[in-house]
């Protein structure tokens, strides 16, 4: 069996974590191929995540949250937007949704 077959028939490992980065970088200004790809794996990690779609909803939530926070760079001052959509992804929040989901099973 080929690591792609086995990864199709598994849930994928850290969904809710990549769903919210992927969902994140889909929602700011980043360029039309990355947020093309971004949006693409949205959709996968929902298609084949494990929770149900409020779990999604509330991780978008998380995210814009996050993407409302000031953060910016001490040195240049640029905004550190991507730092945001990763810290969003490994979240408090993010790890509370995933705890009270998977408990429900």
């Amino acid at each position: 069996m080929s690591t792609a077959s086995a990864q199709e028939r598994s849930f994928l490992k850290n969904d809710l974590e990549n769903f919210t980065l992927s969902y994140c970088l889909a929602q700011i200004d980043s360029g039309e191929i990355l947020q093309r790809e971004a949006n693409a794996a949205v959709g996968a990690y929902v298609e084949r995540g494990r929770y149900p779609a409020e779990a999604y909803e509330e991780a978008a939530q998380v995210t814009h949250d996050y993407l409302k926070r000031p953060y910016k760079s001490y040195n240049t001052g640029i905004q550190l937007t991507v730092m945001k959509c990763i810290d969003a992804s490994q979240s408090n929040e993010i790890a509370a949704i995933k705890n009270r989901y998977l408990q429900k099973k």
